[in-house]
């Protein structure tokens, strides 16, 4: 007896073995027809090699396994291999495609990337205000055009994404360059707030100054600055602060009236005049000033002013809050808004009434004058430093043959005598 393994039972011939093995082979190498299918029949070795049983042409088979048994009686099985052909093509298939959906996907989450990117681009580009963005090591991470066109920055200090640089270069400009790199050093050190500042540069210009922390899920990761050219606002609001001023100081009333009539605006010389208190006029008409007998033309001023129409030392009289008249010289100007349409009027009133009452006063000594002139008896008359007459009396004018006293102003002696007899 030898002592190599043989099959239980009977003898099988050679031929029968080598079958056997070959079935093994194909199992291992070849092709199935339906790969994943793995049939659960089993070939089992029979008591006569002969009779070894057919598999059916219609079933997949992967495989099979082979049952020796030694002279030891100890049970040899030889299974079909996992690791097939079939299998290997469809694990690399799997293998591509999922490599093939991680490269689209890295694709099309590098064109959203880029087209967020050019999207903030374009905003930066697209705002009025200088934009500069930091990181927190101090690195510039963006700016745009305007933040170059208002500061005047070399490209080459841009380029170089230092923080420092660019805040050694704008100080530089500064009227008050110590100021600005405090406020940068305060900002370091607290840098979870905001910062409102308003700087003056050298040449003129006022620029407004604000910056905000930036934060990543509530972690600041930077700082975003922007500059606005605030010099004609800021002229246009000292032009307007100073002209207040100068209405709130005049003596005269400067009143201020919607195209309705209804008071808008009313200063100290206002209340000086009238008497009455802002609060007490706002929002009320304007014929609450007006004399009963000179309301009528408050609607026909009016409308002159909607045309556009300036009215200059116009004279009337108005009431005051404890009822007493006074005489009042108005300039009454149109307001235009910015498109030029007429939109209201301001009204400065002068009070006119001493002037008016020494008018009168002199008015009346005048007229005295001129009946004492015109029936004295006496020859009396005025002359200046030339020795024109500026006036004489009736009784003069007949010495000097004349009818109407009036005809002797501007005249000398002269006019009247010879030489002799002036």
């Amino acid at each position: 007896m030898t002592d190599n393994p043989r099959p239980v039972g009977r003898h099988y011939p050679k031929h029968a073995v080598l079958l056997i093995f070959v079935f093994c082979i194909l199992a291992e190498v070849a092709p199935a027809q339906q790969p994943g299918r793995v049939t659960s029949k089993r070939l089992r070795v029979l008591t006569e090699a002969r009779q070894v049983r057919k598999l059916s042409s219609e079933e997949a088979t992967l495989g099979f396994p082979i049952q020796l048994r030694t002279p030891e009686d100890s049970v040899l099985i030889q299974q079909p291999p996992w690791w097939i052909l079939d299998r290997a093509h469809a694990l690399l298939g799997l293998a591509g495609l999922v490599t093939l959906a991680v490269l689209l996907w890295v694709v099309m989450l590098r064109r959203r990337v880029q087209n967020r990117t050019e999207m903030i681009r374009a905003m930066l580009e697209s705002t009025g205000d200088g934009v500069l963005v930091v990181d927190e090591r101090g690195k510039i991470t963006a700016f745009n055009e305007k933040f170059k066109e208002i500061w005047r920055i070399p490209e080459s200090i841009l380029a170089s994404g230092d923080e420092y640089k660019v805040v050694s270069s704008v100080s530089s400009q500064l009227r008050d360059p110590e100021s600005f790199r405090l406020r940068v050093a305060e900002l370091h050190a607290h840098p979870t707030g905001p910062s409102d500042d308003v700087m003056e540069l050298k040449d003129g210009r006022i620029l407004e100054g604000h910056s905000y922390p930036q934060r990543v899920r509530g972690k600041k990761v930077g700082r975003a600055w922007g500059f606005r050219d605030v010099t004609e606002r800021a002229r246009a609001e000292e032009a307007r602060s100073k002209l207040a001023a100068i209405v709130e100081s005049s003596d005269d009333a400067i009143i201020s009236r919607t195209l309705e009539g209804t008071i808008t605006s009313w200063n100290k010389g206002a209340e000086v005049i009238f008497g009455y208190r802002a609060d007490e006029v706002m929002g009320k008409h304007v014929s609450m000033l007006a004399a009963s007998d000179h309301v009528d033309e408050l609607a026909a001023i009016l409308d002159r002013v909607r045309q556009g129409e300036k009215i200059t030392h116009f004279e009337t009289v108005r009431v005051r809050k404890d009822g007493r008249p006074i005489d009042v010289s108005l300039t009454i100007s149109p307001i235009r808004n910015a498109a030029g349409d007429v939109v209201g009027a301001t009204t400065i009133a002068r009070d006119i009434t001493e002037r008016k009452q020494a008018e009168q006063a002199l008015a009346q000594e005048r007229d005295l004058l001129r009946n004492l002139m015109d029936n004295v008896p006496d020859c009396i008359y005025f002359k200046d430093r030339q020795g024109r007459f500026l006036r004489t009396s009736r009784a003069h004018a007949k010495v000097l043959g004349l009818g109407d006293p009036g005809q002797a102003v501007g005249k000398t002696d002269s006019d009247f005598y010879t030489t002799e007899q002036a």
